[in-house]
């Protein structure tokens, strides 16, 4: 089954996770195993704080009213 031709990709995440990758690598390159396992708890720290500064500062939901509809027969 053939794909049907698209538009050009605005964004391509394949691609940024080779970016990514490649980041990591050089990060890394030469470190010890302690220091590699230092750089991945930070990082994953950091991911945490982010992602817990994201949800105070995310806008409330609604609350559902608890009402339901009625259809008329």
């Amino acid at each position: 089954m053939k794909k049907k031709p698209t538009e050009a990709k605005q964004f391509d995440c394949v691609e940024m996770m080779h970016e990514a990758q490649e980041l990591s690598d050089l990060a890394l390159q030469g470190k010890s195993v302690e220091e590699q396992l230092d750089y991945w708890n930070g990082a994953s720290a950091r991911l945490q704080a982010r992602l817990e500064q994201d949800a105070r500062t995310a806008m409330p939901r609604k609350k559902a009213s608890g009402r339901t509809r009625t259809h008329a027969a």
